[in-house]
């Protein structure tokens, strides 16, 4: 269960998820371009994400599919979830963290630099 906790030094709040220690390692020093796994963010890869949350796409283009040009995905990894329940023990430092934690992929170009993208 992830908690909200109040950095001392700082002041300013972050968060403790545990459970995103179990996330796959995202870049292996040793992987080469031939072990390379598919990109899930990217058009055509879409079974590799949850089932999108919402999408800017062409009316009557179905979900899940190519053709979208911004796409909003369930975190597979998220730091909070909605079920998170109150935790024993809240202070004012510490308190149970609970909300939905989305990817939003911005550009069906996502590597590109979004400075460099048109309008």
């Amino acid at each position: 269960m992830s908690e909200l906790r109040k950095d001392p030094l700082t002041g300013r709040g972050v968060i403790i998820a545990p459970e995103r220690a179990h996330r796959p390692k995202q870049f292996d020093p040793t992987s080469t371009a031939e072990s390379a796994q598919p990109c899930p963010f990217c058009p055509g890869n879409e079974q590799l994400t949850p089932p999108e949350s919402w999408a800017d796409r062409p009316e009557n283009s179905p979900p899940d599919r190519p053709g979208w040009s911004i796409r909003v995905v369930p975190n597979k990894y998220p730091a909070v979830t909605a079920d998170d329940g109150a935790a024993d023990g809240q202070s004012a430092d510490r308190s149970a963290g609970a909300g939905v934690h989305e990817v939003i992929i911005e550009n069906a170009a996502h590597v590109a630099n979004l400075a460099a993208l048109d309008e």
